[in-house]
């Protein structure tokens, strides 16, 4: 590609290449680099409230399981509390460390 045919791709004006050339960025292009970061910042904290959402729901599909077979929480046996625990517990340990991972990210 020719200069010209790759400043209009990359939409590069005359003061842009100045500044690239002293070594620093044009006020364009740190605008869209702060339009990107926010824009960045939005899809971590959404990935890390939907992925507690879900460790929500997961919690809520186990508990409700547990009741509706009829089990009550005062004479689980050792089986049945490993499995929630399992049940409860990976689910929230495993999704909250990509919560975590996602809000840290942003």
């Amino acid at each position: 590609m020719s200069e010209k045919e790759l400043r209009k791709h990359f939409k590069f004006d005359e003061s842009a290449l100045a500044a690239n050339r002293a070594g620093q960025l044009s006020a364009k292009q740190v605008q869209i680099l702060v339009e990107g970061e926010r824009g960045a910042k939005r899809i971590f904290v959404g990935m890390g409230i939907g992925l507690v959402l879900l460790a929500a729901l997961i919690t809520y599909v186990v508990i409700s399981s547990t009741f509706h077979e009829g089990y009550s929480f005062a004479d689980l046996s050792n089986d049945q509390k490993v499995g929630l625990v399992l049940g409860l517990g990976l689910p929230w340990l495993i999704l909250g460390m990509l919560s975590v991972g996602a809000f840290s990210g942003a």
